[in-house]
């Protein structure tokens, strides 16, 4: 009986989060944030907080995303996803908010996602056998978390080292335009200045600027390996968050409030 009751709490607890979970509309689709909660939560064992001082839209239908303290003190992140799965198609993200200038250990997440177990369960992939045979995730981050680079393309399964892409550019301005072209057997990624979505060439690339092979060249990158995922219902998702590896509880680099702000998402499906 005790047992029984544990988890009924356990259940309880969970319905509580989502209960309390919010829905917008924006860009012309429904989202829903990721409910303030004091538990930390993955990704970087934070807390998450969709109160109004960290997630909303501006009087120009920009979106918000804050990494601010809360009452107690501590610093809260912020999620929004998609209620709907999409599909193969392009994914555009304009950004008005520079993410050179954002404290280091920040991360900006624009992605797709859906949980490797998820993975495994519809395709009869199996988890933990050095196979990539669960890809779950297709990610544009900007971070300056991770080396020398600070806007990374990557794909992910648990089983095999993600392969990922790392570009740098100091930024002129606040507006990028970010895109992957997700098909069955292949990704494209490319990063540009400017809000350029839905333009088919535009003409003002990221450019690589360290002093590597990549240099001088646009942050533009096909992928037609192992780890791509399948169309499943798996969900669009931007998130702004602390990557944290060493102290107790994560705090932004430079101790102050961080800000994105999303102009706009769009998706166009692949042609027939």
């Amino acid at each position: 009986m005790l047992k029984l009751i544990s988890q009924c709490l356990i259940v309880l607890l969970l319905l509580a989060d989502f209960a309390v979970a919010k829905e917008f509309q924006w860009s012309g689709y429904q989202w829903r944030t990721r409910p303030t909660s004091d538990r930390t939560m993955g990704p970087g064992k934070n807390l998450w907080s969709d109160e109004e001082q960290n997630i909303f839209i501006d009087d120009d239908g920009n979106l918000h995303l804050k990494i601010t303290q809360n009452a107690a003190g501590k610093w809260v992140c912020a999620e929004v996803m998609l209620v709907d799965s999409l599909t193969y198609g392009t994914y555009e993200f304009e950004l008005s908010s520079r993410y050179d200038t954002l404290a280091k250990n920040s991360v900006v997440g624009l992605f797709t996602y859906i949980s490797p177990a998820s993975v495994a369960r519809k395709t009869g992939g199996i988890i933990g056998n050095d196979v990539p045979d669960t890809p779950h995730e297709i990610d544009i981050e900007m971070t300056r978390a991770w080396g020398d680079a600070n806007l990374f393309f990557t794909t992910h399964d648990p089983d095999v080292q993600s392969p990922s892409h790392g570009f740098y550019q100091p930024l002129s301005g606040n507006e990028t335009t970010h895109r992957f072209t997700w098909r069955p057997r292949e990704i494209r990624w490319s990063s540009f200045h400017g809000h350029v979505a839905g333009q088919a060439n535009p003409s003002d690339p990221i450019i690589e600027q360290r002093s590597n092979e990549n240099h001088g060249k646009p942050a533009s990158v096909q992928y037609t390996g192992p780890v791509i995922p399948k169309d499943l219902d798996e969900k669009l998702m931007i998130n702004f968050w602390i990557f944290n590896e060493t102290k107790p509880e994560p705090v932004p680099s430079d101790g102050k409030i961080q800000e994105l702000i999303v102009h706009s998402f769009r998706f166009t499906p692949l042609a027939d």
